[in-house]
C-alpha cells in the first residue's frame, strides 16, 4: 500500500511540475509526459510547429500510422482527442484552439 501511495504521489508531483501542460492538456500529458518529453507515448519536444502541425493533421485525417510496442494503434484515440481540442475541426489547426495552444506549449519546451 505504501508503494502504491508513493507512486500516486510521485505522479502527482510530476504533473504539478508543469501545470500549464498537465492542467490544460492533461489528456496529452498522460502519454507524452508533463513537459511533452515522452512517457508511454513518444516525446514531442524538439520539433518545430510546422512539423507537429503536419503530424497532427495526419493523425486527425487517419493517414498517420503509428503503433505501440505491442502493435496497438492509438491513432483513433489521439484523433478524437485532437479533434475535440481543435473545436471539432480535422481539416486545419484552428488558431487559438486547445490544440493550437498545446502545439505552442510543446514548441516552447527545450
Amino acid at each position: 500500500m505504501k508503494k502504491v501511495l508513493g507512486i500516486i504521489l510521485g505522479v502527482s508531483l510530476l504533473f504539478a511540475a508543469a501545470p500549464a501542460y498537465a492542467g490544460d492538456f492533461g489528456q496529452c500529458a498522460g502519454c507524452h509526459g508533463p513537459s511533452a518529453g515522452g512517457a508511454s507515448g513518444p516525446k514531442l519536444v524538439g520539433f518545430d510547429k510546422a512539423y507537429l502541425t503536419g503530424k497532427a493533421l495526419e493523425i486527425m485525417a487517419g493517414t498517420r500510422v503509428a503503433t505501440t510496442p505491442t502493435g496497438k494503434s492509438l491513432i483513433p484515440v489521439m484523433a478524437g482527442t485532437m479533434k475535440r481540442l481543435n473545436n471539432n475541426n480535422a481539416a486545419e489547426i484552428v488558431a487559438g484552439s486547445g490544440l493550437d495552444k498545446a502545439l505552442d506549449f510543446v514548441v516552447a519546451q527545450h
